[in-house]
């Protein structure tokens, strides 16, 4: 079908949301052809684009067909699929919530459990709470690090990790209707998953050996998702917080601020005699690190710092690091097997990655960090 007659498709639904069929009565021409060409496709990940009516915006249509896509790649994948059930975390972008519980709806009927968040979590919560509940897959209702006019929907494997691309392109398949499997008899069960904050807070605070007490520590929470634990992981270790942009309105996400931004925390982090700053994106699944003297340490310098430190407390397994792209902090040159550091470093090519490199690396028999570039 051409753009217009997608476009009268929707307009000839009669269960269309009323705020879409304002924008869509609204629309000129041009509108229409920017909304109605194309379809959202899968990028990184998942699902990411602009709000508003269309096949190449987000909204709450685009969500339940990428959902039940999933639903139905699950099922044929594995016959407990849906005792196994799905984890479903949401940021703060506009949305967020009604997408989180249509994805909800959706796996429901067709028979999943579901573990839906009361209220915002970052990414690597969700992924922990995949593991956690040996979940079949998670989603994140999120636009990541993009602006605040955008959302979408992260897909998450059973071990928590970002689906690869060749998954999601079956994934793809069943959402544009080249298989197709009947919805479950039964519908499934949704819980809130209102008491999982409390067992990763315990999680993280577990990791650290010494007490952070004494140091004082900057946080940009980049008005997104971390802004709901951050600052309290800190505080129980017993550091001193100083957070800046930790007040999301659903606009403010990313805007000058977090991990696309970090001069903002350099600057914050030197004006106010800190001994290290932490800015992260909207869903806090990307991290820079700013040191005492406001010089920003990138993700190669913060796997240099982690490698470094398990190598010489002997808990590098085989001392190898891997990632998607050579790090140019820990990376040897090109003749050589190891750096300076005694690290090898083993780079994919797939440009696969996972979240939250040192929880990935505890189920990797070969090495002990897996990392994303």
């Amino acid at each position: 079908m051409n753009y217009l007659e997608k476009a009268k498709v929707w307009k000839d639904f009669k269960g269309l949301d009323p705020a879409l069929k304002k924008e869509l009565d609204g629309m000129t021409d041009q509108d229409l052809q920017e909304a109605f060409t194309n379809d959202l496709e899968f990028g990184t990940g998942g699902l990411r684009g602009i709000l508003g009516c269309g096949t190449n915006r987000m909204n709450i249509y685009i969500v339940e067909k990428a959902t039940l896509g999933f639903g139905r790649y699950l099922l044929k994948q594995s016959k407990v699929a849906q005792s196994r059930g799905v984890a479903i975390s949401h940021d703060n972008r506009h949305f967020s919530v009604e997408f989180a519980r249509k994805s909800a709806e959706v796996l429901t009927s067709l028979g999943f459990r579901v573990f839906l968040f009361e209220a915002l979590r970052p990414t690597p919560e969700l992924s922990y709470a995949v593991r956690n509940f040996n979940c079949i897959g998670g989603i994140m209702i999120t636009a990541s690090h993009n602006p605040y006019h955008d959302n979408g929907i992260k897909i998450i494997d059973s071990n928590g990790d970002k689906m690869k691309d060749d998954f999601l392109k079956e994934v793809e398949d069943y959402i544009d209707g080249a298989f197709y499997l009947e919805a479950s008899s039964d519908t499934g069960k949704c819980y809130d998953y209102i008491f999982g904050r409390n067992e990763y807070v315990k999680h993280l605070i577990d990791i650290p050996k010494e007490s952070f007490r004494g140091y004082k520590i900057g946080l940009d929470c980049a008005n997104g998702a971390s802004f709901s634990i951050a600052s309290n992981i800190f505080n129980l270790l017993g550091a001193d917080v100083f957070a800046i942009n930790n007040h999301p309105d659903g606009e403010n996400i990313n805007v000058k601020c977090g991990s696309t931004r970090p001069e903002i925390l350099q600057k914050y982090v030197v004006k106010n005699n800190l001994d290290v700053g932490f800015a992260f994106d909207g869903d806090a699944d990307r991290c820079m690190m700013v040191d005492e003297q406001g010089k920003l340490v990138d993700g190669d310098g913060i796997i240099y710092i982690i490698s470094k430190y398990l190598k010489l407390n002997s808990k590098l397994n085989k001392d190898t690091v891997v990632a998607t792209a050579c790090p140019k902090h820990i990376v040897a040159i090109q003749h050589e097997k190891r750096n300076k550091e005694g690290v090898f470093t083993a780079c994919c090519t797939d440009e696969s990655a996972c979240i939250g490199c040192a929880m990935c690396a505890m189920m990797c028999p070969d090495c002990a960090i897996i990392i994303e570039k």
